[in-house]
């Protein structure tokens, strides 16, 4: 079925490990892709524009997802210092 081979591609392009993630040429060498390109002639053109929207979103997510797990280690990491130093000072009891 169409739908559970675009599925496939998508999957394989959100991946977060870049190793694991599905190339250029393997989204372009999949079933999904490939039935694409022989329906139409124009279609493989908007098939990669449609791709380079899809990767762009993708980009910007995994930039967006980065930052937040920073933002929450360093958070997490300043909440360990502050207990740290209310304990020094024998005021562990206010946490």
């Amino acid at each position: 079925m169409v739908f559970v081979a675009a599925k496939d591609v998508i999957r394989g392009l959100l991946k977060t490990d870049p190793d694991e993630r599905l190339t250029i040429r393997e989204v372009m060498q999949s079933g999904w892709v490939s039935v694409c390109l022989h329906v139409s002639p124009i279609l493989p053109q908007r098939l990669l524009v449609a791709l380079t929207l899809v990767l762009s979103v993708v980009v910007v997510l995994l930039r967006t997802v980065d930052e937040f797990v920073n933002t929450v280690l360093a958070f997490r990491l300043q909440s360990v210092i502050i207990v740290v130093q209310l304990s020094e000072f024998g005021l562990s009891s206010c946490l």
